[in-house]
C-alpha cells in the first residue's frame, strides 16, 4: 500500500497559494499542512520575475515537505516544482520532482510550436509524450492566478482547462464561488473546486490570497502562516495507515479464511457521483439504494483446465497487456524473469499462479518504507508492500501474455478495513489474485473499489475512486462465512 505520495500529489493539484500578478514581486507565501489538526509538514510558494532562454517571464517555485508514519516506519516526502510562464499564464517550461526514500520521480514539460512535450521519468525508465496545446490552457498550479486575472463574484460557476501533472492530460477543473463570509475578523470568499470527483474548498480574501484550503476527502487542511511558523520544528505524528482505516462491526483473524461476506457502505454525504453508470462495474458493488451501497462477495471458483493458453492475444484485452511506467512488461529483465518462473507452462491460470507464488516469496522485505516503486525497481530491491507486490506480479503476467488489471480497494483484517492493492488476470474469465497474501484466488474479504492499468492517468483514477471511501462512511459486515 502506498497512499502517502498520492495524497500529497493531489494537494499540489489544488494548491491555492497566493501569487498574484500585478503585485510587487518577488512574492512568497507559507502554509502549515495538517491532518486532523496535527501538523504533518509545510508548503512554500513563491513567484518572481525571471529570464528563460533570453526572454523575460515569471518563475514560480513550489516546495512541500511532509513527515508521516506507516505503522512504525517513518516517511519523509519532498515534492517541488519550478515553472516558467508568461504573464497571460501560458506555460513555457516546468520541472516537477518528488522524492520519497531513495526513489525520485520527475516530470518535465516544455511548450514549443503549439505542442507540449512532456517527459516522465521513474528510476531509469523515461516515457515521452507530445500533446497539442489548446489556447487558454494553463498548468494545474495556476488556477488561482487564472481566477485573479479573470475576476469573480459569488454565484459564479465556470470550468478551467488545465494540464494535470498527475494524469498528464488536459483536464476540466470546475470552480464554484459559493459565498462571501466574515469569520474571526477575516473576510473571504468560499471557493470550491472539483477535478474528476475530488473536491476541495478554499478561503480566499478580497485581494485574492488564500487563507485556508480544505481537502475533506483526504482529511487534509492547509493554513496560511509565517515563514518562521512553517519552518518551526513540530512533534506531531500521523500514522497514515491507521488514520485511513475504517472500523468494522466484525473481526477476522485472517482474511484468507473468508469465503463469503456481505457489506453495506453508507455514505453520510450521499452516493459519490463516480458510483453511477459504468463506473460501478469496476467495483464489488451490486446494489445501490438511497445513500447505501451493498456488496455481495463470494470467493471465486475456477476450473484451471478451462483456462486459455498463453499468449492471450484477444484484441478486447490488449490494453491490459501494455507496458506502463510502473509495469515495465517489455523490459528484458522482466521478460527473462517471467519466462524463468513459468518454464514451458502454457496454461494461463497455472502460469499466473506460479508468478503470484514466486512474487510472494521473492519480495522478502515486506515493509512500508518504499515509495510507489515500479516492477523493475521491485525486482531489484526485493522489498515493498501490496503496491510493489501487485505491480511486479502484473508486469510479469503481462510479459508472458496474460492480460492483467491492478485493483484497489479494502480488505478486512482484524476489526478494520485497510486500503489494499491486488491484481486480476484474464484466463478466459477475470480472476482475482493477491501476491501479497499468496492467493491464486482471492478471498471474500477483498472489497474492490477500482481497477485499471497503472499509467499516469490510471494511477490517479485509482486514487480518486478509493478516496470516496475514507471519510464520512460507515461499513457494516453481515453474512460473514469462514472456511472450516
Amino acid at each position: 500500500m502506498n497512499k502517502v505520495k498520492k495524497v500529497i500529489n493531489l494537494l499540489l493539484i489544488f494548491l491555492w497559494c497566493s501569487k498574484g500578478f500585478g503585485y510587487n514581486l518577488p512574492l512568497e507565501h507559507w502554509f502549515n499542512v495538517y491532518i486532523e489538526d496535527i501538523k504533518i509538514g509545510y508548503c512554500y510558494d513563491g513567484i518572481e520575475n525571471s529570464i528563460y532562454e533570453g526572454k523575460s517571464c515569471l518563475k514560480e517555485t513550489i516546495f512541500m515537505d511532509i513527515n508521516l508514519r506507516r505503522f512504525d516506519t517513518k516517511i519523509h516526502l519532498k515534492m517541488g516544482s519550478s515553472t516558467y510562464l508568461k504573464e497571460d499564464l501560458t506555460p513555457i517550461y516546468f520541472k516537477y520532482t518528488e522524492k520519497m526514500g531513495e526513489q525520485i520521480r520527475e516530470i518535465e514539460g516544455r511548450l514549443k510550436d503549439s505542442k507540449f512535450y512532456v517527459k516522465s521519468k521513474l528510476a531509469d525508465l523515461t516515457n515521452e509524450y507530445v500533446f497539442p496545446f489548446e489556447k487558454g490552457v494553463i498548468l494545474d498550479d495556476n488556477v488561482d492566478d487564472y481566477l485573479r486575472l479573470k475576476g469573480y463574484k459569488v454565484g459564479d460557476k465556470f470550468t478551467v482547462r488545465a494540464f494535470s501533472k498527475d494524469t498528464l492530460k488536459i483536464e476540466d477543473i470546475n470552480i464554484n464561488v459559493k459565498e462571501f463570509k466574515k469569520e474571526k475578523g477575516k473576510e473571504f470568499f468560499v471557493v470550491e473546486t472539483e477535478l474528476k470527483g475530488l473536491i476541495s474548498t478554499h478561503h480566499i480574501d478580497k485581494e485574492g490570497y488564500t487563507l485556508k484550503s480544505e481537502f475533506a476527502q483526504l482529511g487534509v487542511t492547509m493554513v496560511k502562516t509565517t515563514k518562521e511558523e512553517a519552518l518551526k520544528e513540530y512533534s506531531g505524528s500521523i500514522d497514515i495507515i491507521t488514520e485511513y482505516a475504517i472500523r468494522s462491526n466484525k473481526s477476522v483473524d485472517d482474511p484468507r479464511d473468508v469465503i463469503n461476506m456481505n457489506v453495506s457502505i453508507t455514505f453520510s454525504g450521499g452516493i459519490p457521483k463516480n458510483l453511477s453508470g459504468e463506473d460501478i462495474k469496476k467495483t464489488s458493488i451490486d446494489v445501490i439504494k438511497d445513500d447505501t451501497a451493498i456488496c455481495t462477495i463470494k470467493k471465486d471458483d475456477f476450473n484451471e483446465s478451462q483456462a486459455l493458453n498463453i499468449p492471450i492475444l484477444d484484441k478486447n484485452y490488449e490494453r491490459y497487456l501494455k507496458s506502463t511506467l510502473y509495469e515495465e512488461s517489455n523490459d528484458e529483465s522482466i521478460i527473462k524473469t517471467a519466462r524463468g518462473i513459468i518454464g514451458e507452462e502454457k496454461n494461463s491460470f497455472k502460469a499466473a499462479k506460479e508468478i503470484v507464488k514466486w512474487v510472494y516469496s521473492y519480495v522478502k522485505n515486506k515493509n512500508f518504507s518504499v515509495a510507489f516503486n515500479s516492477a523493475k525497481e521491485t525486482l531489484k530491491l526485493k522489498e515493498g508492500d501490496c503496491t510493489e507486490h501487485s505491480v511486479l506480479a502484473s508486469a510479469l503476467c503481462k510479459a508472458v501474455g496474460i492480460p492483467t488489471k491492478v485493483c484497489g480497494g479494502l480488505v478486512l483484517m482484524k476489526d478494520k478495513f485497510y486500503y489494499h492493492m491486488w491484481i486480476e488476470v484474464y484466463v478466459g474469465k477475470w480472476i482475482g489474485m493477491d501476491p501479497t497474501f499468496n492467493e491464486d484466488i482471492i478471498d471474500a474479504a477483498h472489497v474492490k473499489l477500482s481497477e485499471g492499468v497503472l499509467d499516469e492517468e490510471g494511477r490517479f483514477n485509482l486514487l480518486v475512486d478509493i478516496l470516496n471511501y475514507f471519510k464520512n462512511i460507515k461499513i457494516t459486515v453481515f453474512n460473514l462465512k469462514l472456511k472450516k
